[in-house]
Order: structure tokens, then C-alpha cells, then sequence
């Protein structure tokens, strides 16, 4: 699952804040935006690791469900590691949260320094940014509840494996429960994919106007 990387580098704000000569209210506005987005990132886009691990599991599960094990490993040690898996995507998924939380924090004041911007459209298209983040924070939260729910459907998949005797019944109902799941994940993935596009989007405009204006 493709994930766009959001990125706003400190330079550029930098560049504003040379061409303009002095502390304008755009350059408070890009400078902010600039801060909140390294802190969603921290270094590491955890989605796109998260994606990767998804496929793990995905591969784990289907050779449970082929073979009843992974070459080379018993069914415990298979089962073992699946569960290793879930656990790392729930932490990659609040690692990310954190990110989202620091960013937030630091765009408290945004819509103040936003109303200071003179230029009509400096200010328009500040303001396109900032709908098209916030678009970005609603959806991430609706991602997340999605991710919450699917893994705990993974969580009971993997208690269904674990039962002797197996019941193949029970396991192809939670078969049906834990792809419905990831598939929800999915379409929502594809929605933050097309507002993060968005937002990059608004982001350059915003940029590129700025520094004709400077």
C-alpha cells in the first residue's frame, strides 16, 4: 500500500525569512507548519513501516492457513511470531499518533497567524493548507480506530489457530471478520494517500507564491 510522505523542510521556511528581510506573519505561518510536520514525522514515516509489517503478517497467515506453519518452524513458533507482528504494528500505530498529538500541539495558534497574513492571496492559500491538513488529523483518527479494530480481529484469528482441536469453521469466520477489517484500513489509507496529496499540494502553492511575493 503506497503512502505519501508529507514533507516540509526547515529551509524553506528559512528562505521566506530571507527574502522578505524581516518577520512577517507568512513567515510565522510557514515556519510553524514547518515545526509541526517534523514533529508528525519524527525522523520516520511510521505508516509506511506499518504497511510493511502488515504484509508480514498477511504472509504469516496465509502459510498458517496453506501449510498450518512457516517453513522451517513449527506451528508454535509460527503463531509466536504473528503475535510479534501485531504487537510491533500497534506500536508503529502510536508512534504516529504521538507525532500527530506534537504537530497539533504546535499548530494551536495557527488560525491567529493565519487572520495576520495581508496578502489576500497568501491568505487564501494558507488557509487551502491548513483545511487540507486538518482534513489529514480527521481522517488519521478515523485510520486509526480502523487499525484498533483490525487487530483485534487479527488478535482473535490468532487465539482460533491456537485451539486444539482446530475448528475450521470458527477460523473461516474469523477469516471473513479479519480481512473485512484490513479492508476498511484500506480504503482509509487511500483517503489520507489522496489528502496528503492534497495537502503537499496547497503546501507548494502557498510556498511558491510566497517567495514572489518576498
Amino acid at each position: 500500500m503506497d503512502l505519501r510522505k508529507i514533507t516540509f523542510s526547515i529551509i524553506a521556511a528559512s528562505v521566506i525569512f530571507g527574502l522578505t528581510g524581516c518577520s512577517q506573519p507568512i513567515d510565522h505561518t510557514l515556519s510553524t507548519y514547518s515545526k509541526a510536520l517534523e514533529a508528525e514525522n519524527n525522523g520516520q514515516d511510521q505508516l509506511v513501516t506499518l504497511a510493511g509489517e502488515e504484509k508480514k503478517g498477511q504472509q504469516t497467515y496465509q502459510l498458517l492457513l496453506e501449510k498450518g506453519k512457516a517453513d522451517k518452524k513449527t506451528p508454535e513458533e509460527t503463531l509466536k511470531e504473528w503475535k510479534g507482528n501485531i504487537e510491533q504494528k500497534k506500536q508503529l500505530l502510536d508512534q504516529k499518533k504521538t507525532g500527530i498529538t506534537q504537530a497539533e500541539e504546535k499548530l494551536k495558534g495557527i488560525d491567529s497567524e493565519i487572520g495576520k497574513i495581508k496578502s489576500g492571496e497568501l491568505k487564501e492559500k494558507a488557509v487551502k493548507m491548513n483545511q487540507a491538513y486538518q482534513d489529514r488529523i480527521k481522517t488519521f483518527g478515523d485510520l486509526y480506530g480502523a487499525y484498533e479494530k483490525a487487530f483485534e480481529q487479527e488478535e482473535e484469528l490468532v487465539k482460533s489457530f491456537e485451539k486444539v482441536p482446530t475448528d475450521l469453521n470458527e477460523i473461516k469466520t474469523k477469516v471473513t471478520s479479519y480481512n473485512d477489517s484490513y479492508q476498511k484500513v484500506n480504503e482509509l489509507k487511500n483517503k489520507l494517500n489522496k489528502e496528503t496529496d492534497q495537502f503537499n499540494q496547497a503546501k507548494d502553492s502557498l510556498y511558491q507564491s510566497a517567495v514572489k511575493k518576498g
